[in-house]
C-alpha cells in the first residue's frame, strides 16, 4: 500500500527548530523571575506581601496591587500565592473599585479563607487591552 501522507500535495513535513518556537509562543512568563513579562500577552506579573493582615478566618481587606504594566489594566488576577509562614492558608481575590485603576496600580479585595494573611505572598496577572 502506498504513504499517501508523503505523496500528499502538502509535500513533506517540516521540522521547527526549538529557538523559532520559542520566540513566537504566547508563554506566561514566571511570576517569580525579575522578569514581570507574561509571555507576549499585553500583561505583567505583580506581587504582593499581604503580612500584617492578620490571622481571623473571613476576614476581607483591601490592597493595591502596583504594577509595571505602562497603562491602565483592564484585569488583575489572582494567580497563585504562598505562605511559607503558616502552612494551610488559603485566600480569593476580587478585583475592586475599578474607576480608581492606573497605569501603576489596581485595587483588589481579599478574603482569609483559613491559616493567616502574615507571611502570605499573592501574585497577580495585570492585563491591558
Amino acid at each position: 500500500m502506498a504513504d499517501n501522507y508523503n505523496n500528499s500535495k502538502a509535500g513533506p513535513s517540516k521540522s521547527i527548530q526549538h529557538a523559532q518556537l520559542e520566540d513566537k509562543a504566547l508563554g506566561q512568563g514566571d511570576p517569580t523571575s525579575a522578569d514581570k513579562s507574561v509571555g507576549k500577552q499585553n500583561a505583567r506579573w505583580a506581587s504582593v506581601d499581604l503580612t500584617g493582615g492578620g490571622n481571623v478566618a473571613n476576614t476581607i481587606k483591601e490592597y493595591d496591587v502596583l504594577h509595571d504594566l505602562k497603562e491602565t489594566a483592564t484585569t488583575c488576577t489572582l494567580e497563585s500565592f504562598e505562605n511559607a509562614v503558616v502552612a494551610g492558608t488559603f485566600i480569593v481575590a476580587n478585583a475592586v473599585r475599578r474607576e480608581n485603576w492606573s497605569h501603576g496600580h489596581c485595587h483588589v479585595s481579599i478574603r482569609l479563607i483559613s491559616g493567616s494573611f502574615d507571611g502570605c505572598v499573592a501574585r497577580f496577572r495585570v492585563g491591558g487591552k
